[in-house]
C-alpha cells in the first residue's frame, strides 16, 4: 500500500487535471467579462443621474460600478493563478515524459558499455596501425625497386635513339637530354659514353 500511495500521477491524470484547468479559467474569464459588461452599465446609470441632478442615485450606481469592477479584477486574478497551475502542471509532465525516455536511453548505453572490451578494441587498434606501418614500408621498398629494375640498359638505350635520329635525319647529340635526379644523371653519363662509342672518335 506505501508503494502504490507514493506513485506520482499517470499520464492521463495529469492530462484531465490540464483539460480541467483550462475549463476553470475560461469560466473565470467569462465571469469577469460579465462584471466588466455590469460595470460599464452602472457607469452609464451614474452619468445619467448626474444629469437630471439624482446626487443620490449616482452615488448608489457608483458603488455598483465599483462593486462589479473588484469582481472582475478578482476572477482575473484567480484565472492569472490557474493559468500558471496549468503551465506547471504541463511542464511537469513534459519533465516525467522526457524523464522517462532518458531511462530507456540509460538502460541502452548501459548495455552498449557492457559489450564493450576496451582492452580488445585497442589491441585491435595497435594491430591495425602496425599493420599500416608495414604496408608502407613495404610499398616504398617494391617502389624502389621497380625504378631500379625497370629501367633498360643504358647501351639499348643508346641505340634506340641512335637509330630514331637516323629515321628522322637528326643529328644527335650527347647533350640533347638534361639530368633531373641522381638516378637520372647516372643514366645520362652512361648514354653519353654509349652515343660517343656509336659515333666513333670525331674527325
Amino acid at each position: 500500500m506505501g508503494a502504490s500511495g507514493s506513485k506520482g500521477p499517470t499520464q492521463k491524470q495529469m492530462i484531465d487535471l490540464q483539460v480541467r484547468l483550462t475549463m476553470v479559467t475560461k469560466k473565470l474569464n467569462t465571469e469577469a467579462r460579465k462584471r466588466e459588461k455590469e460595470r460599464d452599465k452602472a457607469k452609464l446609470e451614474v452619468a445619467k443621474c448626474l444629469k437630471k441632478g439624482d446626487r443620490a442615485g449616482a452615488q448608489t450606481y457608483a458603488e455598483t460600478a465599483i462593486d462589479k469592477d473588484n469582481q472582475r479584477l478578482k476572477f482575473l486574478r484567480l484565472g492569472q493563478r490557474y493559468d500558471r497551475v496549468k503551465d506547471k502542471v504541463k511542464e511537469q509532465q513534459t519533465m516525467a515524459s522526457l524523464t522517462k525516455d532518458i531511462g530507456k536511453v540509460t538502460k541502452v548505453m548501459a548495455q552498449v558499455q557492457a559489450s564493450m572490451d576496451t582492452e580488445a578494441t585497442m589491441e585491435v587498434m595497435a594491430q591495425f596501425e602496425e599493420q599500416c606501418m608495414d604496408l608502407e614500408v613495404m610499398s616504398k621498398v617494391q617502389n624502389e625497386a621497380m625504378e631500379v629494375t625497370t629501367a633498360p640498359p643504358q647501351e639499348q638505350v643508346a641505340q634506340f635513339l641512335q637509330q630514331i635520329a637516323a629515321e628522322h635525319s637528326i643529328e644527335m647529340s650527347a647533350e640533347s637530354s638534361v639530368p633531373q635526379n641522381e638516378l637520372e644523371r647516372r643514366q645520362y653519363e652512361a648514354v653519353k659514353k654509349s652515343m660517343e662509342a656509336c659515333q666513333g672518335p670525331t674527325v
